[in-house]
């Protein structure tokens, strides 16, 4: 047994349509802490300059890092959203979903995404944006990536989560690399979607 953490702040970020929302309230039921949504957030306390070409907030970063370290501040909580990596924030445990870019493809052309959207999201997943700018900014100490549609790493990382916050000793999760560049590329040689 270690100590338990008594503010625990756990972090779920991945591109928009990995499925952070659908695992959020897994690790939540699983945990008993409440989610925020940086993207309700974002809307609620009108933390935006503006909109883009394509109709999407631009997010005022610095007032949201002001924001949600207050929300933060008040218990253990996880913190959910793509935008997450670009805050002032430090995390117990950062956790990265990962998801195939076809599969990702299917989910923004559902949602409706711009091509442009489209294609600035499958690029950033292919390159691991938000792992790559959570291990960069040091968010956590801890950052584990995940492929947010494996029922077993979701699962070895709520256990993880819950012996955290219980204070007991575990084995930590395995590391896993993605690498999504062959798939950009069979994307890129097909010439789907302009990318």
């Amino acid at each position: 047994m270690v100590d338990k953490i008594k503010h625990l702040l756990i972090g779920i970020t991945g591109s928009p349509g990995a499925g952070k929302t659908f695992f959020a309230k897994e690790l939540s039921a699983a945990t008993g802490l409440r989610a925020i949504e940086l993207n309700d957030i974002v809307k609620r306390c009108k933390l935006y300059k503006g909109k883009d070409s394509d109709g999407s907030l631009i997010v005022d970063i610095k007032a949201l890092s002001l924001k949600t370290k207050e929300l933060a501040s008040k218990d253990s909580c996880i913190i959910v959203g793509h935008l997450l990596p670009e805050l002032s924030i430090k995390l117990n445990l950062a956790i990265v979903l990962r998801i195939s870019l076809k599969k990702l493809l299917s989910r923004l052309m559902k949602r409706r995404y711009s091509m442009e959207k489209i294609r600035e999201n499958i690029i950033a997943e292919a390159l691991d944006y938000c792992g790559e700018k959570a291990v960069q900014k040091g968010i956590s100490k801890e950052v584990y990536e995940i492929n947010a549609l494996s029922k077993s790493q979701r699962r070895e990382i709520i256990e993880y989560a819950k012996a955290v916050k219980s204070g007991k000793i575990c084995k930590k999760p395995k590391k896993r690399i993605f690498n999504e560049m062959k798939e950009l590329e069979e994307l890129a040689r097909k010439g789907k979607y302009g990318i």
